[in-house]
């Protein structure tokens, strides 16, 4: 194992004795990750999450397979300081939902072998577009000395007492998922504010900055032992941690809105009624006195000798159209009034419309593949290859927009383009390519 270039991150990563980053030859090709020394007699106790230590011939010594370099990687508090150092709420939000429900799975992973979620700090929590790494669980168990930093913690407040419980549950009956469920509100609300304490700020503190109380109020009773983890993972769905930027929206407003059970009975009984009497009505006295009305007709085709026609022509003879190409053929129908001085009839705009859905439907899921690929692991050589694709996604996307003529794709496109803003916080990309990202 022959180690990397001393990186000043690595050294502050979790609380071990030494922390280094390594990189070996190994039998499928280039392994790396990390390697710590911990102190005499303290134990470790591998978990079933994706990513544990493993020992190497020399005591006292661990190692860590890992997918990336350093700078594929942050901690906790490397995430929370760039959240709360941007004004971009929509950026935050991307970050924070992903970054939370993630930290759900890893508790849930951990009940499920009877473990507990431990001794986690906001510096020994590792995070990278497809993992997340817990540097320190599992140290240590049965050991006869305790480490040096649960002697003296850097962040107590976010533990439960005593301070100097085991990272593991030998029975089931040896913890209560609750205990964790408020660490997990305080490392959340670490994320939101900054402030890694035992309680949760009060109703007040938070209405001053945030744009969801209801947020607040689920996270205060989290932390308060009147919820359990089902419930609260319910909770997040319906008002994930973005809300406190963005505020609820789309299914989190109805929620809030929507009538009592018993109001709800007594308002659907009554509009099944009026719908029952209006239909009565309806049949007593359209059917009885009038025929149906016949079916509309159904809408003029475009002539095929016609400009737009032909314009539109490529798209329905090559199969294998880029999605410019695609643009670039509906752009040429938009241009047909300007180019021959004729009049576009409404149903030759229809056409234009629907290849223009059409169109927006291929290239939505080809972003989809393409911001896919960046989050799910990727080397750095892909993470670099789907950034240019993405970018050439939004650029033809904007053309889109503007070429739109009832506008409806607007909503998607400025939700992708969010999303690529997003990235400028992800330090896997030099600062350069994450400054290139202000662009969209």
């Amino acid at each position: 194992m022959t180690s990397l270039r001393d990186d000043t991150r690595v050294k502050h990563w979790g609380h071990a004795k030494a922390m280094q980053w390594f990189q070996d030859v190994a039998d499928d090709g280039l392994e790396h990750g990390l390697y710590r020394t911990v102190d005499s007699d303290v134990q470790y106790s591998p978990s079933n999450l994706p990513h544990v230590w493993q020992p190497t011939k020399q005591q006292q010594k661990y190692y860590m397979p890992l997918p990336g370099f350093p700078g594929d990687f942050r901690t906790l508090k490397e995430i929370a300081d760039d959240i709360l150092s941007t004004d971009d709420d929509h950026a935050r939000a991307a970050l924070l939902d992903d970054v939370a429900d993630r930290l759900l799975k890893i508790v849930r992973v951990l009940h499920e072998e009877h473990r507990i979620l431990g001794l986690v700090t906001p510096e020994n929590i590792l995070v990278s577009s497809g993992s997340i790494v817990l540097l320190d669980h599992g140290f240590w168990h049965d050991g006869l000395v305790s480490p040096r930093w649960i002697k003296n913690p850097p962040y107590e407040q976010i533990w439960e007492p005593p301070k100097d419980r085991k990272q593991i549950g030998k029975k089931p009956m040896d913890f209560d998922e609750r205990l964790d469920l408020r660490i997990l509100t305080r490392l959340y609300q670490g994320l939101l504010t900054g402030l890694w304490q035992s309680v949760i700020v009060s109703g007040k503190e938070s209405r001053e900055k945030t744009k969801c109380n209801k947020l607040w109020r689920n996270l205060e009773d989290a932390c308060n032992g009147s919820k359990s983890l089902d419930q609260f993972a319910v909770d997040l769905k319906k008002l994930p941690l973005s809300t406190h930027f963005l505020g609820p929206t789309g299914s989190e407003e109805q929620a809030r809105s929507e009538p009592s059970p018993g109001m709800g009975k007594i308002l659907r009984g009554s509009i099944a009624m009026l719908l029952l009497l209006g239909g009565i009505a309806y049949a007593t006295y359209y059917v009885g006195v009038w025929p149906p009305p016949p079916p509309p007709p159904p809408p003029p085709s475009v002539p095929v000798g016609s400009a737009v026609a032909a314009a539109l022509k490529p798209i329905r003879e090559n199969g294998q159209i880029t999605p410019l190409e695609r643009f670039q053929a509906i752009q040429s129908a938009i241009n047909v009034p300007r180019s021959s001085n004729v009049q576009v009839t409404a149903e030759e705009k229809s056409l234009i419309d629907s290849e223009i859905q059409e169109a927006m439907k291929i290239w939505s899921a080809q972003f989809d593949d393409a911001y896919l690929l960046l989050n799910t692991g990727a080397t750095r050589a892909e993470a670099f290859d789907s950034i240019i694709e993405l970018r050439d996604q939004i650029s033809i996307a904007r053309q889109f927009q503007d070429a739109d003529i009832n506008q409806t794709n607007s909503e998607k496109i400025k939700s992708c383009v969010d999303r690529v803003k997003s990235l400028r916080l992800d330090r896997r990309f030099p600062k350069s390519v994450r400054d290139s990202f202000d662009e969209f």
